[in-house]
């Protein structure tokens, strides 16, 4: 009878041993002063919450035209980006068990 252990999908081996070292590692991270919790896809809940707002790069369609105008993002415009982040912010804390945040957003 043939030996039936799972084994990763054929090409795929590096991919397999990849994952599970990386599942493997502490769940406590460090950068700096900055500690955080590492998570995996498993880790997530259900429907984990993106906050699009939440990204660097991010602008509403009604600041972004203003900024179109003026050629720039002036002081007013990012004043009412920070509204506009918060309100998501809170917006998405009601109604999402479980936040994704972009970490570049954290950064700057």
């Amino acid at each position: 009878m043939a030996d039936q252990t799972q084994q990763p999908p054929s090409g795929k081996v590096d991919q397999f041993v990849e994952s599970t070292e990386k599942d493997q590692q502490p769940k406590k991270g460090q950068v700096g002063d900055v500690e955080f919790e590492r998570i995996n896809k498993a880790d997530l809940e259900a429907v984990p919450v993106i906050v699009q707002a939440l990204d660097n790069q991010w602008l509403p369609r009604s600041l972004l035209e203003q900024a179109q105008k003026k050629g720039q993002v002036t002081r007013e415009i990012d004043k009412e980006l920070r509204k506009a982040v918060r309100a998501e912010y809170i917006r998405s804390l009601i109604n999402g068990q479980q936040l994704i945040i972009n970490r570049a957003f954290l950064y700057n």
